[in-house]
């Protein structure tokens, strides 16, 4: 704009007065950007009309006013990366490709103070690149911008990259990662990086004084045990670089002991950081080892499972790993990850005389059993492995029942029928691969034994709960997460504002618990507890069991939403509740993980409700 252009708009606008440099810099050739249009060039003024003549990149000869342009328009200088863009697409486009560190160089110079997160830069670069081109290109520019000497890296996700006056070498920046970085997580990283840099391995005295920091950092308070651990093992590696003993406070039996959970820790290492956890286990706790180490197999993640038990077997301990998964079957206490890891793994050459033995009904009723207690605990629609696993498991029906009485084979298939964490059609699915085996099994189907929307029989009192919790979700939580979204979203780009994607994840949460309670509670009919019969066991009966030493235990079978395990109340859908379910005085129950009992008495819950609660 000419200086006759910007009096008129100043007449027109004074509080614009201000931003009279802005309004120069709008001038015939300049370049700009718009969130909406994107890129675009100023073509001229109409004095008329008081407007900006843009043309953007499908929208030519835009016309805008000079106040809204001071909003919503910015200037771009002559060197900005968009600028090289518009002018040569194809050149800039080879070089994203090709030189990706010198493209953060161009963009840090543009930038104020030569720095700019890595929100800011993809800013700039989503009009050329696109959203999913930009994903895909941040990588290899990372790893281009590690090696070089002008950038430095953020420590933090939300931190800055920052041009350097004076080039620096990776070795220099990786030293000054490990003295004076405030984060325990990047001395370390810094310093697993430096074990490997040549150059830095021949300079002793830096070697010193790196190993000097760790071992500080070592006796300090580290914020969590794995990094304890890796603090060990780096000031371990660096003093055998130096041909030093550590501090006698620094050992390796001090440091494995004081940790409170190795299964946790384990779960946070990589997989050669196990290994090596595992060595260090051995060293240190000899006789323990094995009862020590065969809880990362219980409690682990799938990669600590495998490797650990890897771990074992090479060491000899196979036959021992094989007698406690299988004892952890038979008392029916395998989680559910150890259960996907066997499922998963059963036909690799390498675990197939340890796991091949372990899949039959037992392995399917336990998984099964173990998902209905998932699908009562879930809290999101967060995906199960474990069904996932038996849903993709095509062959796993068959080697489960092939060569079993028909009575097993319809007693998994009813357990799939009525296991709440799968839905109607996947359950079929499932059965269809039953029916194959065995074909009389199609009545279960046909007699509705696989439909979701069946009755759910509940009690008054945790109905109205129910209803209260829907009543809460539509008038208090999903309002004030829509605001929270709308809040979220004003803050602009949606692609890295944490709060927006908090907000929508929590709204997804919702709205499946939502849809689960309409569903739940549209198939919900209320049962009167006061008309059961008492001679066999039923939805209100209260039903004490005798073990083989003669110990008593007293069980309530309640509504579908009454389980209180505190209470020893229980839903008629867990499986003990359906085993007992139909059962006599003098039946006996066998349920999966615990010793045979004999139902020793049955009574009306209503009636023994009062000394129920008083403990009696």
């Amino acid at each position: 704009m000419d200086e006759n252009a910007i009096e008129s708009t100043l007449l027109k606008y004074p509080l614009l007065r201000r931003h009279r440099d802005r309004l120069a810099a709008m001038g015939q050739g300049a370049f700009c950007f718009h969130k909406t249009f994107g890129l675009g060039e100023i073509v001229g003024y109409d004095s008329v009309a008081g407007r900006l003549t843009v043309d953007f990149d499908g929208k030519p000869r835009h016309a805008i006013d000079p106040a809204f342009a001071i909003k919503h328009l910015e200037i771009l200088p002559e060197g900005h990366l968009l600028v090289h863009f518009r002018k040569n697409p194809s050149k800039v486009q080879k070089l994203l490709r090709e030189r990706p560190a010198e493209v953060l160089r161009i963009i840090l110079t543009q930038s104020k103070d030569g720095r700019a997160t890595q929100m800011e830069i993809g800013e700039t670069l989503l009009p050329i690149l696109g959203e999913k081109g930009l994903k895909a290109w941040w990588p290899k520019a990372k790893r281009e911008a590690e090696l070089d000497p002008q950038i430095s890296q953020p420590e933090q996700r939300n931190g800055y990259y920052i041009l350097r006056e004076q080039p620096m070498e990776q070795v220099d920046e990786l030293i000054d990662g490990v003295l004076l970085s405030k984060q325990a997580a990047k001395k370390i990283q810094c310093a697993a990086k430096l074990l490997s840099e040549k150059k830095f391995i021949l300079q002793r005295e830096k070697v010193s004084m790196i190993l000097e920091e760790l071992e500080r950092l070592s006796l300090s308070t580290a914020p969590v045990e794995a990094e304890k651990l890796q603090l060990f093992w780096l000031c371990e590696d660096f003093a055998t670089m130096l041909e030093v003993r550590l501090p006698e406070e620094i050992t390796q039996d001090a440091i494995l002991m004081s940790i409170g959970d190795m299964t946790e820790v384990a779960n946070a290492l990589p997989i050669s950081q196990i290994n090596r956890l595992l060595r260090c286990m051995q060293q240190t706790f000899q006789d323990n080892f094995q009862s020590l180490s065969i809880l990362l197999v219980r409690s682990g993640s799938s990669r600590t499972i495998g490797t650990t038990v890897d771990f074992l077997i090479a060491a000899g301990f196979g036959e021992f790993v094989q007698q406690t998964i299988t004892q952890w079957l038979r008392d029916g206490s395998m989680k559910v990850t150890l259960l996907d890891w066997v499922l998963r793994n059963r036909h690799q050459k390498k675990y197939e005389e340890l796991l091949r033995p372990l899949a039959g009904p037992i392995l399917f009723r336990v998984a099964l059993s173990n998902l209905d207690q998932e699908s009562l605990k879930r809290t999101s629609n967060r995906k199960i492995p474990l069904a996932e696993t038996i849903i993709g498991d095509r062959s796993l029906v068959e080697e489960v029942i092939l060569g079993q009485p028909l009575e097993m084979a319809r007693d998994l298939a009813h357990m799939v029928l009525v296991n709440q964490c799968f839905d109607v059609l996947t359950k079929r699915s499932i059965v269809a691969r039953f029916i194959r085996i065995f074909p009389s099994l199609q009545a279960l189907l046909e007699s509705g034994g696989a439909v979701e929307e069946a009755m759910l029989w509940v009690s008054q009192e945790s109905l109205d709960a129910i209803r209260q919790e829907y009543e809460h979700f539509i008038s208090v939580k999903i309002p004030a997460n829509t605001a929270a979204v709308e809040r979220a979203r004003e803050e602009g780009d949606l692609r890295e504002n944490s709060e927006y994607k908090m907000a929508r994840q929590d709204q997804d949460m919702l709205l499946a618990r939502k849809t689960h309670l309409e569903k739940d509670l549209a198939r919900a009919q209320v049962v009167n507890f006061s008309d059961v019969a008492v001679d066999v066991v039923g939805i209100g009966s209260a039903v004490t069991l005798e073990d083989g030493k003669g110990k008593l235990e007293r069980l309530a079978i309640l509504g579908a939403w009454d389980s209180d395990p505190d209470r020893n109340i229980l839903s008629y859908l867990t499986p003990l509740g359906r085993e007992l379910l139909g059962k006599k005085v003098g039946a006996e129950v066998a349920f999966e993980g615990q010793a045979v009992r004999t139902i020793h008495s049955i009574e009306r819950w209503v009636d023994c409700a009062p000394r129920w609660k008083s403990g009696k």
